[in-house]
């Protein structure tokens, strides 16, 4: 397979082209930028990349989802770590009260430091 980026379309019509080498020896444009033999394929893709704002060529799966960068990954995973703390705090919080409750069922006070 044959991939042309052109952004700009400075030679040609279209962004991205893509070409496959035909039986006959010749390249035959194709409709569909998925790399054979490894389930990869291009797309454009608008965006910041490196403090640059561009249209870019990213990775793709067969599916068509884009493939994180590195940079995109690590704050996916940022986000995650965030939002399990917080699910845990209020956990903790909803634990804390529940026991609270519960030793005001049994007249103990869970506010006073000195309930003796």
């Amino acid at each position: 397979m044959y991939v042309v980026f052109d952004p700009r379309k400075l030679a040609q019509d279209q962004p991205v082209r893509a070409f496959q080498l035909s039986s006959a020896g010749t390249y035959k444009p194709c409709p569909h930028i998925l790399l054979p033999g490894i389930e990869l394929g291009l797309q454009l893709w608008d965006g910041r990349f490196e403090n640059l704002q561009a249209t870019w060529l990213r990775w793709q799966d067969p599916s068509g989802q884009l493939i994180p960068t590195g940079k995109e990954l690590a704050a996916q995973a940022a986000r995650d770590r965030a939002d399990q703390a917080e699910s845990n705090a209020a956990a903790e919080s909803d634990r804390a009260d529940r026991l609270a409750a519960r030793l005001r069922a049994h007249g103990i006070s869970p506010d006073n430091e000195n309930s003796d």
